[in-house]
């Protein structure tokens, strides 16, 4: 087949039509240049431009093709050799298709398996109460898919004066005890998914919610504590890690903070008993754990506790008479009240813990 006929063919029809390259483009919605080159006889035409072509013209496919065989018997061929190549490269397109929508579908797949197994997966949780003869330190039970460990310390005014005590929680309005001891010790345990000894894992929500410290005392008497437990951390965080030069000078600031929380915590987390630092003008009674510090003190007849849990960074608490006011990671800039309100209770913390050092 001369293509170079077929578009002598086409040029001819054009000029009996009276157009200009540009007119006849535009009416077929082609790029012009396009036209130049089918005219000219440099490329194939397509079975599309054919079929534009010949609608144009009000004539048939045939006839056209029919300008560029110089021989009556490649009539037929040629005109199955175009619908081949046509047919082929339409297979082609549609197996583009598929194989897109494969990926696309094992893309989607693969998505849906990271989010159920790992997305959120990991969570931590600080355990805190800061009662007048009781509290909590180093508290924390964290939960994987398949695991779940839990860790406290309890401190206690009078020690003697205590015949054991129970972990529990509240189900339907009835206690059920997790676990009970009659010695003074931090208590530690770590679950399995196959074998649930004290936490039930189907229940666990509704435990961290319902939690509870149970205190029997030589005197028959007991006492019941609300344990607050709050998420600290879930793998489900998404950032990006970008620092400018206020980012970095910031960081630099809390490193030193930490160094003196690190200080003190090293050397009084096994002292048993509070501090008292006196900072202007004004008393305050320090605990000091393993893994925290708290600074408490009396304002306007309020019982007001500073509470910074030296783990994944740091968080930041404020209770007022026991009732959690706020809490901030000390490494975000986020604040769900007023930040102003953290700046000067976080200040005042720091400064009370500093003097501990200079003494």
């Amino acid at each position: 087949m001369d293509f170079r006929q077929i578009g002598e063919f086409i040029k001819k029809l054009r000029k009996e039509r009276g157009e200009s390259q540009q007119q006849l483009a535009d009416s077929i919605n082609m790029d012009r240049s396009n036209l130049s080159r089918i005219e000219s006889g440099k490329v194939m035409i397509s079975l599309e431009n054919l079929e534009l072509i010949s609608t144009h013209f009000d004539i048939s496919i045939n006839q056209i093709l029919c300008s560029g065989i110089k021989k009556s018997s490649e009539k037929e061929s040629s005109v199955k050799y175009l619908y081949k190549n046509n047919l082929r490269i339409s297979k082609v397109n549609k197996f583009l298709k598929i194989l897109i929508l494969t990926v696309i579908f094992f893309l989607i797949l693969f998505l849906s398996y990271f989010f159920i197994f790992f997305y959120n997966s990991v969570k931590v949780f600080s355990i805190e109460c800061d009662e007048y003869d009781f509290m909590v330190t180093s508290g924390i039970i964290m939960k994987t898919n398949d695991r779940v460990y839990l860790s406290f310390t309890p401190l206690f005014l009078d020690e003697n004066s205590i015949k054991d005590y129970s972990l529990l929680y509240k189900s339907n309005g009835k206690n059920k005890y997790i676990m009970s001891s009659d010695v003074i010790r931090p208590i530690e345990f770590t679950d399995t998914y196959n074998y649930q000894e004290y936490i039930n894992f189907l229940d666990f929500q509704e435990i961290i919610e319902n939690f509870y410290f149970e205190i029997n005392y030589l005197d028959g008497s007991s006492k019941i504590y609300k344990l607050n437990v709050s998420k600290n951390y879930s793998s489900s965080k998404i950032f990006i890690n970008y620092q400018d030069k206020d980012e970095r000078i910031l960081e630099d600031e809390l490193y030193e903070e930490n160094e003196i929380i690190k200080k003190v915590t090293d050397k009084y987390f096994n002292l048993g008993k509070p501090l008292y630092i006196k900072y202007d003008k004004k008393e305050y009674e320090v605990f000091i754990g393993e893994n925290f510090v708290s600074v408490i003190y009396m304002e306007e007849l309020n019982k007001i506790t500073l509470k910074y849990i030296a783990l994944d960074g740091g968080d930041f608490f404020k209770y007022v008479n026991g009732q959690n006011k706020y809490g901030k990671s000390i490494n975000s800039d986020n604040c769900d009240f007023d930040c102003d309100d953290f700046l000067v209770d976080y200040n005042l913390f720091m400064k009370v813990i500093s003097k501990i050092i200079e003494k």
